[in-house]
Order: structure tokens, then C-alpha cells, then sequence
């Protein structure tokens, strides 16, 4: 893969996969914490068993991962079990943790990824690369499907979930790491080809995530979005230059 990258590019590559593999691995846990706490409570229709087979697709996806960073050099990747930090805020419990934790989970991170892996794989041109952005995306757009199926379905707890809506967009940009913290120098290669976007990149589909996706859909689910609005708007004033 990427024979003719210099050292340098194979690098961040490499780096960008190995942390997209920690980062399955660790959404592989919460959605199968997730899927008990969903078969202990009984929701309505077959959403324990969805979140279940998407915590193997996570498992799978953590293996593409990893095997992509491997191709590049990058050591090898430290899976062991650790501690998940708990998602939803420790006041809320039961159909309000799950409520939380469904909208956090596959409304707002499955969507924005979604739309992160689209955009890589239109603009990938090596073939490694966008087989495996491929196979990630077909997956991520179907979990998205499940957190917005579960959402119409459930109706409570809409004033939990438009009040937590900030924080959940802050741990879904890494609080706003990959938005807002410094640019790497410019690459002598363009690295979009490899599925690195550059900052720009990124902020421009962070906000077609939000305002294609993210936001109507949560409205059309009677969720309101008034503080998750007011987050993205404090959000996009920091960006220098703005977009």
C-alpha cells in the first residue's frame, strides 16, 4: 500500500488507522454493554439484537483498522481490555441512560462518521484504502438506521437527550480536537488520496453531518436542538479562518 509515500506521510497514515482501530474496538464494548442493558429492559422491536451485530461489525471494523495500519508500519496496536468510560451522564438511569446513550452513540457519532466516510472514500484513489473505507461505510450507515429507528420509537426522555446534546457533540469531535486544534504543516503529498482529510475537509463535513443529518432528523423526532445549535455556532467562531 502507498509504496512511493515518504516516511513522514506513511506515518500519520498509519497513525490515523491505528487510532480509527482503538476507536472501534472501544465503540465494539459500549454497543455490547449497550445490547445487555437493551435485552434486560425490553425495549420495543429487535434493537438489542441490531446493537448486538453491530458491536461484531465494530469488532471487524477495529480488525480492517488495524491490519491498514500494520500495512504502513505502524507498531502494533495495544487491544488489551480496559475500562469504558460511562457515555451518559451518572444522574441519568434506566430508559434515560438508553435513550442517551442510543442518540450519542448511532444518531450522532454513527451519522457523523457516516458522512466522514463518504467523503474519504469519494476522495480516495488508492485501492486499499478505499476497499476498506467501503466496507467501514456500508456498516456505519446502517448504524446510524438503528439510533434513529430507536429514537421514533421511543418517546420519552426527549428533554434528557436536547439537554445532553452538547456534550455528546463534544465527545463525537473529541472536543472539537480534529475540528479546532492546530493544522499540521502541509503535506508534500496529498494525503486525501490515502483517506486523511485535511482540517477543512473535516469542518466542512462535520457541519453537512450536522445540518443535513444530525439536526433535522433529531427535530423530526421532536427532540429540540436549540443548545446543540447554539454548541456548533460557539463551535464554528472558533475556527480561524472561519469556513
Amino acid at each position: 500500500m502507498a509504496p512511493v509515500l515518504p516516511e513522514r506521510e506513511r506515518a500519520r497514515l498509519g497513525a490515523m488507522w491505528a487510532f480509527r482501530a482503538r476507536g472501534e474496538h472501544d465503540t465494539a464494548g459500549h454497543y455490547a454493554d449497550l445490547a445487555r442493558r437493551l435485552r434486560d429492559a425490553g425495549p420495543p422491536g429487535d434493537f438489542a439484537a441490531r446493537v448486538a451485530a453491530a458491536a461484531a461489525d465494530e469488532a471487524r471494523h477495529r480488525d480492517v483498522c488495524a491490519a491498514m495500519a500494520a500495512q504502513l508500519g505502524h507498531p502494533p496496536i495495544d487491544l488489551s481490555p480496559r475500562p469504558l468510560p460511562r457515555i451518559a451522564p451518572h444522574a441519568l438511569q434506566g430508559g434515560a441512560r438508553q435513550s442517551y446513550e442510543m442518540v450519542a452513540l448511532f444518531c450522532v457519532t454513527e451519522s457523523i462518521n457516516a458522512t466522514l466516510l463518504l467523503r474519504s472514500w469519494q476522495q480516495a484513489t488508492d485501492a486499499a484504502t478505499r476497499g476498506a473505507l467501503h466496507e467501514l461505510l456500508a456498516d456505519e450507515v446502517q448504524h446510524s438506521r438503528i439510533g434513529w429507528g430507536y429514537l421514533a420509537a421511543e418517546r420519552g426522555w426527549r428533554d434528557e437527550v436536547a439537554s445532553g446534546l452538547p456534550r455528546m457533540l463534544a465527545a463525537a469531535t473529541h472536543d472539537e480536537h480534529f475540528l479546532a486544534g492546530p493544522q499540521p504543516p502541509s503535506e508534500a503529498v496529498d494525503l486525501a488520496a490515502y483517506g486523511l482529510l485535511a482540517q477543512p475537509s473535516l469542518r466542512e463535513v462535520f457541519l453537512e453531518a450536522m445540518h443535513d443529518v444530525v439536526l433535522p432528523g433529531l427535530e423530526l423526532c421532536g427532540v429540540d436542538t436549540g443548545a446543540a445549535r447554539a454548541w456548533v455556532a460557539t463551535c464554528t467562531t472558533r475556527w480561524t479562518p472561519a469556513i
